[in-house]
């Protein structure tokens, strides 16, 4: 196909298909999930370092691992553009399409920040319920995963941890059953972890709030003495 004719079929889908701004239904000429304006309303959250001391209140396991490097990197504070935004990745056919386009927010806000990421050994990603990856089809902290672990190529190994069995749906528990046990829904996949101890590791999720589900993912890996810690997301609230 030349490019004349590549060009006319473009402009044609652009008038019958035009693309909507995910946040704010604004015309965005360029094929983009965001318009500029919406773009510009993304803060930056960047690097937090964790006292392992601290995180010991949460994760009682740290009490063990004391001398742990562990860090939050979040690319942007949780914003009605950023929520429409997973909310569309998560939950609309374009999720492919998007999870390129938001792991490319992250990647530049990585690089830009200078947070070296050569120095972690493998990249996981906080798993999904069963029931819930039956009904999506897809992991959307996985693909995100993917996509990091490409551009920076590190080792991703996205069943390093799984959902405990017959563990409950988070959405089918009270706040108050959630916060009783906290640290229960996850566990290592593998028997065999040898490859993954005393190796720097990096865990992706979409969001990070109350840090919950990040925090019961770490208290799983720290029995590997992972000298170096890295939860990453794309936004924190």
């Amino acid at each position: 196909m030349n490019k004349e004719l590549s060009s006319l079929l473009t402009g044609i889908q652009n008038i019958l298909f035009p693309s909507l701004c995910v946040a704010c239904n604004a015309y965005v000429p360029e094929q983009q999930p965001l318009c500029s304006r919406c773009l510009d309303t993304l803060k930056p959250a960047g690097y937090l370092g964790l006292s392992p001391k601290r995180m010991s209140s949460v994760a009682p396991a740290f009490k063990k691992h004391l001398s742990i490097r562990i860090a939050l990197f979040s690319g942007f504070r949780y914003s009605p553009a950023v929520k429409e935004l997973l909310h569309h990745y998560k939950y609309t056919s374009h999720y492919s399409y998007l999870s390129a386009y938001i792991a490319d927010l992250l990647i530049r806000d990585l690089i830009r920040q200078n947070v070296p990421m050569r120095q972690y050994h493998y990249l996981t990603c906080v798993p999904m319920h069963p029931v819930k990856l039956r009904e999506r089809d897809f992991n959307h902290a996985a693909l995100l995963g993917k996509h990091i672990a490409q551009a920076f190529k590190i080792p991703f190994e996205p069943a390093l941890l799984s959902v405990k069995k017959n563990y409950p749906l988070q959405s089918h528990l009270s706040e108050k059953a959630r916060r009783k046990n906290p640290l229960g829904r996850f566990a290592l996949t593998e028997k065999d972890t040898s490859a993954y101890r005393q190796k720097n590791a990096i865990i992706i999720d979409d969001v990070f709030t109350t840090g919950t589900t990040l925090f019961s993912c770490v208290n799983e890996l720290l029995p590997l003495s992972p000298p170096a810690l890295l939860m990453l997301t794309l936004a924190r609230a």
